[in-house]
């Protein structure tokens, strides 16, 4: 859910991690296990109540017009009919998602001594992943996606034209915006 993010004097505005990449780097003694309290997630919750209760509702009243229509005899057309059917799927998805967090600011997670991404990487190709390619640069997301092991070729596409879309997104923000992007490579 991006609720970690890690850290280094190589990477300072750090990049996302998962579970399994924590684990990894915890076990093998690169970053502290942290205290998840002052995370706080259900504290952390960025999705408004309000969006959430508004959403509900408008479905909820989509869905009670429809059925005064039908009570009436009116025709329903099929645009209508497929939209009701979503509103029965919204309303379980609201329901089950109630108390879901939505993270917009990540808990930030610094290496252990300040050890840089790339010794860490070394170490991996040294004790743990043998095959891991040499090159600093050789990653797929982020620098430490090598330890969630093979990913899909699909996936491969998605990221590729996820990045492109990014960059063309980017022509419609000012050109200090597209400075601050300059970082990101394809």
């Amino acid at each position: 859910m991006g609720g970690m993010s890690l850290t280094s004097p190589d990477y300072p505005e750090g990049f996302p991690i998962n579970g399994e990449q924590f684990h990894y780097l915890v076990k093998y003694g690169h970053v502290d296990f942290s205290d998840m309290e002052p995370m706080k997630i259900g504290e952390r919750n960025a999705s408004d109540d309000l969006s959430r209760f508004l959403t509900l509702w408008q479905a909820i009243w989509f869905s009670v017009i429809e059925i005064q229509r039908m009570a009436h005899g009116l025709p329903m057309i099929a645009l209508e009919l497929t939209a009701l059917s979503y509103v029965y799927i919204l309303v379980g998805c609201q329901i089950c998602w109630f108390k879901k967090p939505s993270i917009s600011v990540p808990m930030r997670i610094q290496t252990k001594d300040d050890v840089m991404i790339q010794q860490i990487r070394m170490w991996a190709k040294k004790h743990t992943h043998h095959d891991l390619p040499e090159d600093p640069q050789a990653w797929y997301r982020t620098p430490v996606d090598f330890i969630s092991g093979p990913r899909w070729q699909i996936g491969i596409h998605w990221a590729y034209y996820t990045r492109w879309l990014e960059i063309l997104c980017s022509t419609l923000q000012s050109p200090h915006q597209i400075q601050a992007m300059g970082h990101l490579s394809v």
